[in-house]
């Protein structure tokens, strides 16, 4: 797993700046490499009781009732970022330009980024020594959907299962559009003066990742001044079938695999309506997460998948409180009980 962390923040930064390993490889917050538990559904009865529970039960909040969720990333694309009176715009983003910073012409920053084919708009410190400077922010029209570069998990030496990273820190950002990063702001090596400070965001529904190469006092300020339009609010968008699905959260991870198990899990999600508006959404940094990932078939629940892979979809749920809503990587948002997370983790047990 850290292995797998150190490649994701190198490829972002990588050759721009000097790089200690050994802190990079520690940034996972919360422990992510838990130990999975098999837990392949026993039978059509079990996904259909837990159905039951949910939909006739009165699990459900009130809410309002089901809206579209407009226009989804399933068959968008990527946006290319400009940079127009100040302000970085890629989808539904604006990250205003830090006072003191500038950005480059797409040869220089190309030059800077030698090594990726993304469409970028590349932000560096004004009045310091060469084109190519150690703090940058990296906007990329990046198509992807997830921070997880792998979708797959490895069996260590001791013959147990492991996640190769867990779910993403989830953030909110001002206007309501849902973002998810890497690890959150006060990781300590994030903490001004460490000269490895580095972070991920991705955007799902705008299809857009942001590279932050700075401390994170300074993301959390950046973050702050970004503005969204978002469009994706709605109902989950979720597959009309799926191969298998995986769970992990803070409390383990296992497998959902069978027709009717997966058809039961998706029926579940789909279910849950209390649609969260851009103005309400609240899902934060302070909360832990959960994932659930639907897999086009089974056997490929341990086999590579690129984050832009549009056949792959994520649920990431904010847990507890008021701000627990769950997020699809392919558009929509909505307001889960504690009664029903439960009933989702207990379909993968």
């Amino acid at each position: 797993m850290t292995e797998r962390i150190r490649q994701l923040l190198d490829d972002a930064v990588g050759g721009l700046e000097p790089q200690d390993r050994d802190p990079v490889g520690s940034v996972l917050r919360r422990g992510r490499a838990a130990t999975r538990r098999r837990a392949t559904m026993a039978g059509a009865a079990v996904a259909v009781l837990a159905v039951g529970a949910i939909t006739a039960g009165g699990l459900i909040r009130n809410g309002p009732a089901p809206q579209p969720a407009g226009p989804t990333p399933a068959t968008g694309i990527a946006p290319t970022p400009t940079v127009t009176g100040g302000k970085v715009i890629a989808g539904a983003l604006r990250i205003p330009v830090p006072a003191g910073w500038h950005d480059l012409t797409s040869d220089d920053a190309a030059s800077c980024v030698p090594r990726t084919a993304q469409t970028l708009a590349m932000l560096v410190p004004s009045g310091g020594d060469g084109t190519c400077q150690k703090k940058q922010i990296l906007v990329y029209g990046s198509g992807e959907r997830t921070i997880d570069r792998s979708g797959r998990r490895h069996q260590g030496t001791d013959g147990v299962v492991r996640m190769n990273q867990g779910p993403p820190v989830t953030i909110t950002l001002p206007g309501g559009e849902p973002a998810w990063l890497a690890v959150d702001f006060d990781n300590q090596y994030l903490k001004p003066g460490i000269p490895t400070a580095r972070n991920l965001m991705v955007m799902p529904w705008s299809l857009v990742t942001v590279h932050w190469v700075i401390d994170g006092p300074a993301q959390r300020r950046a973050v702050a001044s970004i503005r969204t339009t978002p469009t994706g609010a709605g109902v989950l968008q979720l597959p009309d079938t799926a191969g298998g699905a995986y769970y992990t959260g803070p409390d383990g991870s296992g497998d959902l695999t069978g027709s009717a198990a997966v058809t039961g899990l998706i029926r579940t999600l789909r279910a849950q309506t209390d649609v969260v508006a851009n103005a309400d959404a609240c899902a934060n940094e302070s909360q832990e997460t959960a994932e659930i990932t639907f897999m086009p078939d089974a056997g490929d629940l341990r086999q590579f998948h690129h984050p832009a892979d549009p056949a792959v979809f994520r649920v990431v749920i904010s847990l507890g409180g008021e701000c627990q809503e769950a997020v699809s990587s392919h558009g929509g948002r909505v307001r889960l009980s504690d009664a029903t997370v439960t009933a989702l983790k207990a379909m993968f047990r």
